[in-house]
């Protein structure tokens, strides 16, 4: 797999095409609104962050990739010090994603966030960093919710404490939400859960936990605390012993007695052991599952989709678009592929990113790329009339067809990195 992270604020020095070609490039330049898509799955973002945040041409490729995955949420890492110098920015990007009809989450966590007086200490300034933003922000550039990746289980403590490491896990939770409140914040705030913690066999000490003067599972204390949970249910098949439906099954059962909503999140890179992720069985066998465990839990009103694990794997998990040159996945080979390129231009993108235009792998939208778009002008099938209305006229793409031979002759070679 390529090398995905760039440095987005120091861009590799390029060659760029000359004023005639510029002026061709501003003259075939025609905006387009995508059109909103519903929210039925979430993905994680994590490295690719920096480039969706500051460059436009990979925020539209995420944004073109999600819509054409029926992905309506984001998971966006985000630290709070990066949040605070990059506050615009942060702005822009999330507006955007809403204009596209994707939530945004900010993303955040650490194994140590539960422990006192240290990991909590900076669990609660990200935290507080998030509500601080989005009580100056405008609404439609405000995160919807909060996403805390805090996994303490992986630390050598759970094991051989894993009753006070639950009791720090939840006072972190109840930290996160008793700020939420005063606050008065109404933006979602939910945990990545393990699902193996209601077995008893496994975890006898977390089976009865009193908490607040409650004694119940560790995981009903967690779904009790939190607007929801995020349910990290990595199996690569749906149906049987140890399968995602019945990894969900106590955490479901548990959110119809308390009408809290449930994501199943599944797991797409390529890690150990294979049993926890469809890497190797690839994207037909995913979405089998994900329509098998639908079948069982889709009419519950608690179930909230499948959260996807995550947005670097999944660009070469899911395939590409199939028609070369159409790089926002609606078949066709048009003005709003064309606008992509041109607003990106010369900017860095996520390498081999087709969905940001990356077309030949090098992680630059340049010469290449534009090429790739003008040499399959109109191919594929059109889209609907509303959006047929963009397409140029005859004699725009006489003009598309000229600038595609004037920018193919004059390709200059780009600089190494």
């Amino acid at each position: 797999m390529a090398t995905r992270h760039l440095d987005s604020k120091h861009p590799v020095a390029r060659p760029v095409a000359s004023p005639l070609a510029w002026a061709l490039l501003a003259l075939t330049f025609l905006a387009a609104t995508p059109a909103a898509h519903a929210a039925d799955k979430s993905m994680w973002i994590w490295s690719e962050a920096a480039l969706i945040r500051n460059n436009p041409a990979a925020r539209s490729g995420a944004i073109n990739f999600m819509k054409a995955q029926g992905i309506g949420t984001a998971y966006l890492f985000t630290s709070w010090n990066i949040l605070f110098t990059d506050t615009p920015q942060y702005r822009t990007m999330i507006a955007d994603f809403h204009a596209n009809g994707i939530e945004v989450y900010a993303l955040d966590g650490d194994p140590g966030y539960t422990v006192p007086n240290s990991g909590a200490v900076l669990a609660a300034a990200g935290f507080q960093g998030v509500l601080a933003y989005n009580a100056t922000s405008a609404p439609n550039e405000r995160f919807d919710g909060f996403n805390a990746d805090v996994e303490p289980w992986a630390l050598p403590d759970w094991n051989t404490n894993p009753t006070q490491q639950a009791q720090w896990y939840l006072d972190l939770a109840t930290m996160y939400m008793q700020k939420k409140a005063d606050a008065g914040a109404t933006l979602k705030v939910g945990p990545d859960l393990a699902p193996f913690f209601d077995i008893a066999a496994a975890f006898p000490a977390l089976q009865n936990i009193t908490y607040n003067g409650n004694t119940k599972p560790f995981y009903q204390h967690v779904q009790d605390i939190y607007d929801y949970i995020t349910l990290m249910d990595y199996r690569d098949f749906a149906l049987g012993p140890n399968g995602i439906v019945n990894g969900a099954a106590a955490e479901m059962a548990y959110a119809a007695t308390i009408g809290k909503p449930v994501v199943i999140g599944v797991e797409t890179q390529n890690v150990t052991p294979d049993v926890v992720t469809f890497y190797q069985e690839g994207p037909a066998a995913m979405q089998t599952a994900l329509d098998q465990t639908e079948a069982v839990y889709g009419s519950q009103p608690e179930f909230d989709g499948f959260a996807l694990h995550h947005y670097g794997a999944l660009l070469d998990f899911l395939p590409p678009p199939a028609q070369p040159g159409d790089l926002d996945g609606d078949g066709y080979v048009g003005i709003t592929d064309l606008n992509l390129i041109l607003s990106g231009w010369n900017q860095n993108v996520i390498a081999g990113d087709i969905w940001s235009g990356d077309t030949d792998g090098d992680g630059f939208l340049g010469i290449a790329d534009l090429n790739n778009v003008l040499s399959n002008w109109n191919a594929g099938t059109p889209p609907p009339a509303d959006a047929l209305a963009l397409v140029p006229e005859p004699a725009s793409g006489v003009t598309l067809a000229c600038l595609g031979f004037c920018l193919r002759r004059r390709r200059p070679r780009p600089a190494t990195s």
